[in-house]
């Protein structure tokens, strides 16, 4: 029964990635282990479910008509994986969450101090990083998510935040445009900017240059010393170290723009899940909204 179990999801991670190597990084084996799993549940139901070549697998007619079921399979094990992993109700343990960059380097250390102060015996493992993270497949108890959300999870609305511009000196707010560096974080500058008062839209080109970055501190750090203005999200002027940050050119600004807690649908919802999430949406919902 086990061994014919383990057939059937290693049947069911080819199914979806359609690739021995990408299969065998999942369950943590060897190719040669993943391949031998395939070839036992075809020689035990005596079908081939797999065309294979050196260069690409595809599924048979028989392998097709078992294509759903074994997703189905697929996802439920993941289901039952996590479930059987956040059960326990005491509010101790690990917990992990996966957040952006520009909330890991501004509000986020603020939180963290009144996080390990309300749950002392819980180990909070944080993940930094711009992609949206598959909460299921690393076992990620929960994700912040800056403007978009999942059908699949349940989301929490924490707040709005707008992009805005920012300098390191004062003086830039009597600058034009032509005459100042734009440094843009490619990824948390969501929005188009605006000069609100007549709702026009910014044109970047009317900068004397801009520079791109994909994360929030390199951004901070070139505009911290001097090297331009920058458009962040508002939230990154109530962080840790930005008192020498200001905001210029009141009127620049995007449409707001909506931040979720997000975590795996569970029922009933685990106490510590629940205890958390509570906290981290009215800690995050005080910063997202502190004008």
């Amino acid at each position: 029964m086990i061994d014919s179990y383990i057939e059937l999801l290693t049947f069911s991670l080819v199914c979806k990635t359609l690739s021995i190597t990408e299969a065998a990084k999942e369950l943590n084996k060897s190719k040669a282990h993943v391949s031998r799993q395939l070839s036992n549940l075809e020689k035990r139901i005596g079908t081939t479910l797999f065309y294979r070549t050196t260069r690409s697998l595809t599924l048979t007619e028989n392998g097709l008509a078992l294509k759903d079921d074994a997703l189905s399979l697929l996802n439920m094990s993941k289901n039952l994986d996590y479930k059987a992993y956040t059960v326990s109700q005491e509010i101790s343990g690990r917990f992990c969450i996966t957040i952006p960059t520009s909330i890991a380097t501004s509000i986020f250390p603020l939180i963290i101090l009144n996080l390990k102060q309300q749950f002392p015996k819980i180990t909070f493992e944080i993940i930094v990083s711009n992609n949206v993270e598959p909460l299921l497949d690393k076992k990620i108890d929960m994700g912040i998510r800056l403007g978009i959300t999942s059908d699949e999870l349940i989301a929490h609305k924490v707040g709005e935040y707008q992009t805005i511009l920012v300098s390191s000196n004062k003086s830039d707010e009597n600058k034009e445009n032509k005459d100042l560096t734009l440094i843009i974080d490619s990824f948390s500058s969501k929005g188009r900017l605006y000069i609100s008062s007549i709702n026009k839209e910014i044109d970047i080109n009317e900068f004397k240059d801009v520079i791109f970055v994909n994360e929030t501190a390199t951004q901070l750090s070139l505009i911290q010393n001097g090297l331009g203005v920058g458009l962040v999200p508002s939230f990154v002027l109530s962080g840790i170290g930005q008192s020498n940050l200001f905001r210029i050119r009141s009127e620049y600004c995007s449409k707001p723009i909506e931040a979720y807690i997000t975590y795996p649908y569970q029922t009933p919802l685990p106490e510590k899940l629940a205890a958390v999430s509570a906290f981290l949406r009215e800690e995050l919902h005080r910063y997202m909204n502190n004008k």
